[in-house]
């Protein structure tokens, strides 16, 4: 077995509230089924806010929601290791948001197996404790804000059922009665699964995040559900400030 190296380089440094904030890159060549190093790079964020024990607090829990707490009294390389093995074929992540005390990010990655999939998981940090924030201590979304976020869905899911009528009818849009209920299935359940739970905070909007996940056969036929909120239009219910 193929041992990985490790290199951190400089991604990100800023000031939130007079705090230094750095994020710096954990990346891991990967080899393919045969040991071969490929050119691509695994990624992973590491957190660096001058604070040791904050720093310790936010990369740990990173490293093991993002794992499932596969691994949770192991370091984050090795974390990486063990889980990506030789099936994880891309991993990256992004800053949406880093100041105010507080920071949010996500984690996609792509992995293949019988078949390809990827997912995205989001991160949201308080930089004064180290504390993971949910989305119920960002926003109360009870109430008038979680029926402004229903409607949003909704009208989304209408729209693009909508389109999809309109793709059956269509005889040169390669849609027939089978993809059509096919889509139907999976764009049913996605609704209903729908929970008030993943978000990423931005620059100046709130967004809750909603992905419905296809199988390989009509994974382009996914929706893309978008419910942004800017900070102006819901100031109300926000519990912290953005």
């Amino acid at each position: 077995m193929i041992r990985y190296a490790f290199f951190i380089f400089l991604l990100i440094s800023s000031y939130t509230n007079g705090q230094m904030l750095r994020i710096d890159t954990l990346s891991f060549p990967i080899p393919d089924r045969f040991g071969h190093i490929q050119n691509d790079k695994l990624k992973f964020p590491f957190v660096r806010t001058g604070n040791e024990k904050i720093d310790t607090l936010i990369n740990s829990d990173i490293k093991n929601r993002f794992t499932n707490f596969e691994f949770p009294d192991a370091s984050i390389d090795s974390t990486i290791i063990a889980w990506a093995q030789d099936q994880i074929v891309y991993l990256d992540f992004s800053v949406t948001y880093s100041k105010n005390g507080f920071l949010s990010l996500n984690i996609s990655a792509e992995g293949c197996g019988a078949n390809c999939s990827g997912w995205t998981e989001y991160f949201t940090y308080s930089l004064h404790t180290g504390k993971y924030i949910s989305l119920a201590e960002v926003a109360d979304t009870g109430g008038a804000f979680r029926d402004m976020i229903h409607a949003s869905r909704d009208i989304q899911f209408k729209n693009y059922r909508n389109e999809l009528q309109s793709l059956l009818q269509d005889k040169d849009s390669g849609i027939d009665e089978d993809n059509f209920e096919l889509i139907m299935e999976h764009l049913n359940d996605c609704e209903n699964s729908f929970e008030l739970n993943t978000y990423a905070i931005h620059a100046d909007y709130l967004e809750i995040s909603h992905t419905c996940y296809f199988p390989n056969i009509i994974k382009n036929m996914a929706p893309s559900i978008e419910l942004k909120f800017k900070f102006s239009d819901i100031e109300e219910f926000l519990k912290i400030k953005l």
